[in-house]
């Protein structure tokens, strides 16, 4: 076991700091930090039949600075990311419905017909789009502003989504008339 002197240091500061308060809406942004990926025990159980879990999960922070001339200079929001299995395996996969791929979908990193790069660190300077509402965190506590949604900056278009698989209702219904009355 690490002895104290590992821990020791001068000039320790309180961390956390003040989260800014906005009021709810879409604001455009600019990633000014990307963080190296942290480790820390994976907050949610394995569910049955669950084919790929890993104990550990990795997340970085990606900090979005907003660009609104009403507000203090340097308002910066911060939005957690999971790095999904696919990618933390080696395997090299990143899954269509992990928060990971709707960022990098907005963000313009993915796009059809092209190959994908992985490279956090080079999202500094991005511009986007992020939806700011005040909630309060899933384990209960007070709301707080944070960032729920990335979006592609106006005027770019973001990657095109593939077509959405329709549910069988919908696709025994479409083009069929409706059924006529008695008279």
């Amino acid at each position: 076991m690490a002895g104290w002197d590992n821990y020791t240091q001068e000039n320790v500061t309180i961390g956390g700091g003040e989260v800014p308060v906005v009021e709810d809406g879409l604001y455009d942004a600019v990633i000014s930090e990307v963080t190296e990926p942290e480790q820390r025990p994976n907050p949610f159980p394995q569910e049955p039949g669950q084919k790929f879990y890993d104990p550990i999960q990795t997340q970085f922070r990606v900090s979005f600075t907003l660009e609104d001339p009403d507000l203090p200079e340097e308002t910066t929001f911060y939005y957690y990311i999971s790095l999904p299995y696919g990618i933390t395996s080696g395997r090299g996969t990143i899954g269509e419905r992990s928060k990971l791929h709707e960022v990098m979908t907005a963000l313009g990193f993915i796009q059809p017909d092209k190959p994908i790069r992985f490279k956090p660190a080079e999202w500094v300077g991005t511009k986007s789009q992020v939806l700011i509402e005040a909630k309060a965190p899933a384990n209960g506590g007070e709301a707080r502003c944070r960032i729920t949604k990335v979006m592609a900056r106006r005027g770019r278009k973001p990657a095109a989504k593939p077509a959405a698989k329709s549910n069988l209702r919908e696709r025994l219904t479409r083009d069929v008339p409706p059924p006529e009355e008695d008279p």
